[in-house]
C-alpha cells in the first residue's frame, strides 16, 4: 500500500522560482521575506498524500531553515495533522487498527471485618 512521493520536476522548480522573483529578488510566496540560498523549499499546496500533483500550479516557494519559517509552520500545523487523521480514518475503514486490549486486574482483597483503619500516626506508634 506504499507509494512513492512525487517530487517536483526541475522545469516546475525553475518556473516556480521565476514566479517568486527569480534569481535577482526571490521572496517567500507566503510571508514575502527575501529568500537566501539553501534556505527555501518547494512545497505542495495540496499535499502529495492527498493527490496533489507535481505541477507549478500546486507548487509554492516557502522560506525554511528555522522552526518559525513558513515551511515548518505549514508542515507542523497543517500537513502532519491532516495526514495523521487521514491515515487513522483509512486504517479504521480497512480494519487494520488494533483494538486496545484491556489488562485484566486482579480481584481486590476484601477488607477484614473489625476495627476501622488507624490514622497514620497511630499506625506508626502501634508498629513500635
Amino acid at each position: 500500500m506504499s507509494r512513492s512521493r512525487k517530487e517536483f520536476p526541475k522545469a516546475v522548480k525553475v518556473a516556480t522560482f521565476k514566479r517568486c522573483g527569480g534569481p535577482d529578488n526571490p521572496r517567500c510566496e507566503e510571508c514575502g521575506q527575501p529568500l537566501r540560498p539553501g534556505r527555501f523549499q518547494f512545497d505542495h499546496i495540496k499535499a502529495d498524500g492527498f493527490g496533489g500533483e507535481p505541477v507549478s500550479e500546486n507548487c509554492k516557494v516557502l522560506c525554511s531553515g528555522s522552526r518559525a519559517s513558513c515551511h515548518s509552520v505549514k508542515t507542523e500545523e497543517e500537513d502532519k495533522p491532516r495526514m495523521r487523521k487521514a491515515d487513522a480514518q483509512r486504517d479504521a475503514h480497512l480494519g487494520t487498527t488494533r483494538k486496545k486490549a484491556k489488562i485484566p486486574q486482579p480481584p481486590k482483597a476484601p477488607k477484614p471485618p473489625g476495627k476501622a483503619p488507624l490514622p497514620p500516626r497511630q499506625l506508626y506508634e502501634a508498629a513500635r
